[in-house]
């Protein structure tokens, strides 16, 4: 674990390197790019367009451009189209089409792996467009020439030499924008080769020029600045980058790179060991990346998370929530293969699983040694199977690895990893009772620490978090002004209905002094009905009492019927004396399905409701019943969680009756052996009306190959028929024993009458 947490912040900077580092705001292709093919050649076939014109010439430099441009470009077809465009540009003498089918024709063969051809075809146009006075042409051809070389080592130079050569033509015709492009590119070439001091004060200039024209996209220049920062430990300029690249965003609503703007300051703020802070931004990150629905940039975020989990001490909540990322985005190609098997890696060295994590680790580096580049990625690699070695003491494979990583590291790594490797280094040495070799790496590693990490950046990191935070506040606060304005444009509008509702009502009384003449008429009307109403009054009167004595007459009905079914008991009970064991068992079944029934008789002649049944009352009785039933003692107990619901007679029997089948079959079958369990009961309301019973116990479970809908058992389709009479949903499983489950919704209830004033009423309570 302490290895992983201090190597944490060697892990997040391979966040830099999952995406290209100077992001461009916009293609150098000066065609539009976005044409749909079939439009244009529509366009094409039109006949008044037929003849060599150009509108025909531009035309068909838009599919040559269209092609180029998708993904992967179709450089077949582009060269076609380009070269039918040179052909028709070429009859016309129109120079400006005829330099751009000359790129466009260099550029596509460039795609088609003749480089050099490419290169040449382009230059040719370069030529053309000096000889043609056409400075912007000019320009816009060295762009092509430096799109034309890799990032290899030996093209690096060539390919800054192209962009120096558009960066100058471009300020000599005042064109700021294109010419701070330009520099950007050669900035960002500086820091591939590991010139970051140089780069930074290129990019310095970058934000300059876009800033005196207003351009709303240097967020992408901040972020390139952010890197570049990081590289040369300037941690607090860093942060300040990274704030301003997500702010500029916001402002230009350019939500394409937010994922990236906030892990790059989730990786800083880890670096620094500030992991709640890190941890925030790489979560935000990982939500647009997911909306964005870029699975290898979630996957490199998970990993990064994961990290910063293990770092605070929270492998297994690291690794959970890694192994639900890859089963909600597996991975679809080898970059994202290599950065799951890091992830697990590590969560498995966290939880001291070394066996797995060797795996893993191993199989990480077979993938990165697989690969033909080589980059802070392998340095990755190499820091990471180093660190393994290092925890599990195994100190000459845990040296090879991290030699490599710093040989690479010297190169094109950080202070920090640098830092963090020389550390390691030193321990090995230590162990190993090598101590001058530990000693230097430990001054190493000291003097690169302390150059980084000292208290006043660590306030000055502060104190920029600070102001964020405040003018993010104050940002709140406008909107808050913006609300409290419009609410009190609400307020007004209000004022204004108040008053016109008291003109109305002022229009309305002088309209009632106006018919309170007609009012006198119908006030002998009215007496005549309140008369009529007297009547009907008295009529109704009569009616409740007479409703009255029906409910009586029905609690009587269900007191006969509940001693009637108390009399079937007993003579099942007597019965039982004389049956077999199969018999007597399902005399007893019996048994219990007739006093199920016969409690809820005995609560509707009791209860003031001859309607409805407390269920909790009777449920809690009938298990009660069951307990004592069955020969269990205090080894299977009960928890109920019984919410006040009242149901009508009608659902109450069959839910009673369910129940019982239910805890017969628990009590019977699910704790063979007289072993101990729990039954859980619970009845919820859900929705309104809506009502959950559940049967839960932690018992053997059902059998195997067990199918409700086949089952032929009595007290299975008993459950089954009685779910249908009252239209429940009813649903059983096995999961670490058996779940019962009953939706059904309740019947309304009518007829609900109060019957405490009743004089039977009183004399069947017992009082005088």
């Amino acid at each position: 674990m302490v290895y992983l947490t201090q190597s944490f912040y060697v892990l997040l900077v391979s966040f830099f390197c999952c995406a290209n580092l100077a992001i461009k705001a916009e293609s150098f292709y000066p065609i539009q790019k976005q044409d749909p093919a079939d439009s244009i050649r529509r366009l094409l076939e039109q006949s008044n367009l037929k003849r060599a014109d150009t509108n025909r010439a531009n035309l068909l430099l838009q599919l040559s451009a269209y092609y180029l441009n998708r993904n992967p470009p179709n450089a077949d077809s582009a060269y076609l189209y380009a070269r039918q465009s040179y052909i028709v540009s070429n009859v016309l003498h129109f120079q400006k089409g005829k330099i751009e089918s000359i790129y466009l024709l260099g550029d596509a063969l460039v795609w088609k792996g003749n480089g050099q051809t490419g290169r040449s075809t382009l230059l040719k146009g370069i030529s053309l467009s000096k000889q043609q006075g056409d400075t912007l042409q000019q320009a816009m051809g060295w762009l092509y020439v430096a799109a034309s070389y890799g990032r290899t080592e030996a093209e690096i130079p060539e390919k800054i030499r192209a962009f120096e050569q558009a960066m100058l033509l471009f300020r000599h015709i005042g064109n700021k924008e294109k010419e701070a492009n330009a520099l950007k590119e050669i900035a960002d070439m500086h820091f591939w080769q590991g010139k970051s001091a140089q780069s930074l004060g290129e990019l310095l200039q970058v934000v300059t020029l876009y800033r005196s024209i207003n351009y709303p996209k240097i967020h992408y220049t901040y972020d390139l600045l952010v890197a570049v920062n990081k590289q040369l430990g300037n941690y607090k300029d860093a942060i300040q980058y990274g704030l301003a690249s997500i702010e500029s965003a916001r402002a230009a609503q350019d939500t394409t790179s937010f994922g990236l703007f906030h892990g790059r300051l989730g990786t800083i703020h880890g670096e620094l060991k500030q992991w709640e802070e890190g941890l925030l931004y790489l979560k935000k990150a990982l939500w647009y990346f997911e909306q964005d629905k870029n699975i290898w940039m979630v996957l490199h975020t998970a990993r990064l998370i994961s990290a910063n989990l293990i770092a605070q001490n929270r492998p297994r909540e690291a690794l959970d929530f890694f192994l639900n990322i890859i089963r909600k985005y597996p991975p679809e190609h080898v970059h994202a293969t290599l950065e799951v098997e890091r992830s697990l890696g590590d969560c498995y060295l966290a939880l001291k699983q070394y066996a797995q994590a060797e795996k893993h680790y191993l199989q990480m580096i077979h993938i990165e040694e697989s690969r033909d580049r080589k980059g802070e990625h392998t340095i990755v690699t190499y820091e990471k199977a180093g660190s393994f070695y290092l925890a599990i003491q195994q100190y000459d494979k845990a040296r090879a690895y991290l030699e490599k990583a710093l040989r690479l590291q010297k190169e094109a790594g950080t202070l920090l990893t640098i830092a963090d490797i020389h550390l390691k280094l030193f321990r090995i040495d230590s162990a190993q009772g090598r101590y001058p070799a530990a000693i230097t790496h430990y001054q190493h590693y000291k003097a690169l620490n302390d150059s980084i990490f000292n208290e006043a950046k660590s306030k000055q990191i502060s104190t920029l978090q600070i102001q964020y935070d405040t003018r993010q506040k104050e940002q709140n606060i406008a909107l808050l002004t913006e609300q409290n304005q419009v609410q009190a444009g609400r307020i007004r509008q209000r004022e204004i209905q108040r008053n016109s509702i008291i003109a109305g009502a002022t229009l309305l009384l002088l309209l009632l002094g106006l018919i309170y003449r007609q009012y006198q008429v119908k006030k002998r009307n009215n007496e005549q009905l309140q008369a009529q109403k007297l009547e009907i009054s008295r009529q109704n009167v009569a009616l409740q009492e007479l409703l009255k004595e029906k409910e009586w007459l029905l609690r009587e009905v269900h007191h006969r019927v509940k001693n009637n079914l108390q009399m079937v008991i007993s003579l099942l009970e007597s019965q039982s004396a004389y049956l077999e064991r199969e018999a007597l068992q399902a005399v007893r079944d019996s048994q219990h399905r007739v006093f199920a029934m016969s409690l809820i008789h005995q609560k509707l002649y009791q209860e003031h409701n001859v309607a409805t049944i407390a269920m909790s009352v009777y449920l809690h009785e009938l298990v009660h019943y069951l307990r004592d039933s069955f020969d269990i003692s205090q080894r299977i107990r009960f928890e109920l969680q019984i919410q006040p619901i009242e149901l009508d007679a009608t659902q109450a029997i069959p839910l009673g009756l369910i129940l019982n089948e239910a805890l017969t079959n628990a009590l019977k079958y699910a704790f063979p052996n007289n072993q101990d369990g729990l039954i859980r009961i619970s009845l919820i309301e859900q929705a309104d009306h809506h009502f959950l019973l559940t049967v839960a116990d932690n018992g053997v479970g059902l059998p195997d190959g067990f199918d409700s809908l086949t089952t032929s058992t009595l007290g299975m389709k008993l459950m089954q028929g009685l779910s249908q009479d009252i239209n429940a949903r009813l649903e059983i499983e096995s999961q670490q024993g058996t779940w019962i489950r009953i939706w059904f919704m309740a019947h309304p209830v009518l007829g609900q009458l109060p019957v405490d004033s009743l004089p039977l009423a009183d004399m069947l309570n017992g009082k005088p």
